[in-house]
C-alpha cells in the first residue's frame, strides 16, 4: 500500500514496517495520515472517504497492535522501528585482532645499535 503522506519514509522501509506490525491496507493509510500532518479523525475520513466513526475503530486497533496508547506513541513507535531497521541494514565495520609485534625483528635491531655504539666508543 503506497504511503505518500510518510514522505520522510522510504516506501521500502514503510512497507516492511507495516508488514512487521500486521497492519491492514486501511490501518497503514491511517497511519501514515497520522504520520503525514497528524490530521483529526474528520479530516482523516473526508480524506479516506470513510467515516470518522471507521477512523476511530482503526486507530483502536493501530493503537493495540502497537502496544500504545496515543498518536504520539504511534509516531513514536514507528520511527523506533524504522531507526532499528536502518541500523539492522548497515554493514558493520570489519574488526581485525592486533597482532603481536614481531619479536624476531627486535634483537637484529639492537644488535644494530650496540654494533653502532661499539663503533663510536672505539674510535
Amino acid at each position: 500500500m503506497a504511503n505518500p503522506q510518510t514522505t520522510f519514509l522510504p516506501e521500502p522501509s514503510w512497507q516492511s514496517i507495516v508488514r512487521s506490525l500486521g497492519l491492514s491496507d486501511r490501518e497503514a493509510q491511517v497511519a501514515g495520515l497520522i504520520l503525514g500532518d497528524g490530521s483529526c479523525e474528520s479530516a482523516m475520513a473526508a480524506s479516506l472517504s470513510i467515516s470518522p466513526h471507521t477512523v476511530h475503530t482503526h486507530l483502536e486497533r493501530i493503537y493495540r497492535k502497537l502496544r500504545v496508547t496515543s498518536r504520539s506513541q504511534v509516531v513514536s513507535r514507528i520511527f523506533q522501528l524504522y531507526v532499528n531497521q536502518e541500523a539492522a541494514t548497515q554493514t558493520m565495520p570489519t574488526v581485525y585482532a592486533r597482532r603481536r609485534p614481531d619479536r624476531r625483528a627486535q634483537p637484529e635491531s639492537r644488535t644494530a645499535d650496540l654494533d653502532s655504539a661499539t663503533r663510536t666508543e672505539s674510535t
